[in-house]
């Protein structure tokens, strides 16, 4: 166990899994976030911190990345569907 990481992990596990989830559900993105878990863990094993820390950075700017493209993808459809099923109002 992580001393560090376990209480952080433990305060945001209900947010993480529900981010984690929301990404996952792409399977394009699956694997390489997965190659990425796995790339930060060897650096980890390695005690290779600065390396670890690089990677993880650019991990989560990638999948924040990803995840706000998707949402807003999903945003502008629902408003547009929600626009074209909106009554128009007859000229008076």
């Amino acid at each position: 166990q992580n001393p560090l990481i376990e209480p952080s992990a433990h305060q945001h596990w209900h947010h993480l899994r529900r981010v984690m989830g929301a990404v996952l559900q792409s399977s394009r993105q699956r694997e390489s976030l997965w190659d990425e878990h796995e790339a930060i863990a060897q650096a980890i094993a390695a005690g290779d911190g600065s390396r670890a820390a690089e990677l993880i950075e650019a991990h989560a700017r990638e999948a924040s990345r990803q995840l706000t493209t998707r949402l807003r993808d999903q945003l502008t459809t629902v408003g547009q569907r929600l626009r074209q099923s909106a009554p128009t109002s007859a000229p008076s």
